[in-house]
């Protein structure tokens, strides 16, 4: 969240580009080693059943989860591109 606040305040789509560059390169290879190494310890399967790489599942319902996460990150982008102002104008008209 550090480094997307970052983004936030520049407003230059190359500051994504590397940011996206680095979750999806560096830090998702370190996170899936680190998920094969918990597959080793009891309780592994009880604990990926009720997660995801990142994020956790609610209730451990698979699309439960995703339709939550969508609409956060659809209203996210909405205040992104729009602003509160124009979001919450939206969102009552």
């Amino acid at each position: 969240m550090l480094y997307a606040s970052f983004g936030i305040l520049v407003n230059d789509c190359r500051f994504w580009f590397i940011l996206s560059y680095m979750w999806g390169f560096v830090f998702m290879i370190r996170m899936t080693i680190k998920d094969n190494s918990l597959w080793k310890k009891e309780g592994s399967r009880q604990y990926f059943e009720q997660s995801w790489l990142i994020l956790p599942k609610w209730y451990g319902n698979t699309l439960l989860s995703v339709v939550i996460y969508s609409i956060v990150a659809i209203k996210s982008f909405m205040v992104y591109n729009y602003g509160i102002e124009g979001f919450v104008k939206m969102v009552l008209h």
